[in-house]
């Protein structure tokens, strides 16, 4: 089942994918370069903080594997057009927005992590809360919201432990740990 209904929509999904893709793989990039700044960070030929550094080295890569897991599951979603637009829209700004202001706080040398009345430190708490945080709670909400399938029975009964097949009848217990049948059909 494709994400998107109407006229024209695989080609549009198939140019989001490719899209979410290209945004990934220049993310890679920029972690490679990052790691050029680290290792002059590390050898003091700039002043920035290492361990920032460090940080937004790995939010590259993990936001590009993101962004390329995204990619590659689009089609299994069940978004319609502007649905996954936003979410991939909203996915490349968390990931892109956590590798520059992690790199930009480097050289900052603060932290960003909490509110602390100094004006470069609250800046970067304010733009990671805005551009990072916030879009990826609405992204991962988004997501488990379109997602979440309730299990499906072909013939339901009325059971606490859960669904069970006509072709493999069988009786619930009265027990409290429910049954080793219904066990090994639900808790899998």
């Amino acid at each position: 089942m494709s994400a998107m209904t109407g006229a024209g929509t695989d080609r549009d999904l198939r140019g989001l994918q490719r899209k979410a893709a290209a945004a990934g793989a220049l993310l890679v990039v920029f972690a490679f370069a990052t790691g050029l700044l680290l290792a002059a960070a590390m050898t003091n030929k700039i002043d920035a903080e290492a361990s920032s550094l460090v940080a937004a080295h790995v939010a590259a890569f993990v936001g590009c594997a993101w962004l390329g897991v995204l990619a590659y599951t689009l089609p299994m979603l069940r978004f319609g057009a502007a649905g996954t637009r936003r979410l991939v829209l909203a996915t490349a700004l968390a990931a892109y927005a956590n590798w520059l202001v992690t790199v930009v706080k480097a050289f900052l040398h603060v932290k960003g992590v909490e509110p602390t009345g100094h004006g470069a430190n609250d800046a970067v708490f304010g733009v990671l809360t805005v551009l990072v945080v916030i879009p990826s709670f609405a992204a991962a909400v988004a997501l488990h919201k379109k997602t979440a399938v309730a299990p499906i029975c072909s013939v339901v009964t009325k059971s606490p432990e859960g669904c069970f097949s006509s072709r493999r009848p069988c009786r619930a217990s009265s027990s409290t740990t429910p049954s080793r049948r219904a066990r090994s059909s639900t808790w899998r």
